[in-house]
């Protein structure tokens, strides 16, 4: 597991000790990681939710909005849909590592910006609502959107 500033982290102490303490459900990010490294970490998590009888949330694919160098426009993210959640690759994620919610990216974008833009105004990001529900259909299991804060309901596509 890596951070935003691409360091490993020993993220399994961290995630026993949350549930020890009482924690009634974990999110695991394992999106900054390769496909399959991202399961290989989310299913040791969700292991561990549901040994303890909690669920588990994992994310799949890229969120933007804390990278430390600059990007290309948003509009052109969004257009060719770079870093959207894959529907075949959430289906066999969600199979694979039983994960309870799945946090998708489909355009919406972090509030905390880049370093690099952040004294500028806040992206407007919509959603590609066709993405959700191909989403929805193929993993089968409540979608979560981080990053969703200020996106207004008419420019979404």
């Amino acid at each position: 597991m890596v951070d935003e500033d691409n360091l490993a982290v020993n993220y399994l102490p961290i995630f026993k000790d949350a549930i020890a303490l009482g924690y009634q459900s974990v999110m695991i990010d394992g999106s900054r990681l390769n496909f399959k490294e991202n399961i290989e970490a989310t299913q040791r998590v969700v292991e561990l939710a549901h040994s303890a009888g909690i669920p588990c949330e994992a994310e799949l694919g890229a969120v933007l909005g804390h990278e430390a160098g600059p990007l290309p426009s948003y509009e052109e993210l969004f257009t060719s849909g770079r870093g959207f959640t894959n529907p075949d690759e959430a289906r066999r994620f969600v199979e694979t590592t039983g994960c309870d919610w799945l946090s998708v990216a489909v355009g919406n974008i972090h509030g905390a910006i880049s370093g690099a833009l952040k004294d500028q105004k806040k992206i407007e990001a919509r959603l590609n609502i066709a993405r959700v529900e191909q989403l929805s259909a193929a993993s089968g299991r409540p979608l979560v959107l981080h990053g969703g804060s200020g996106i207004q309901r008419e420019i979404c596509i």
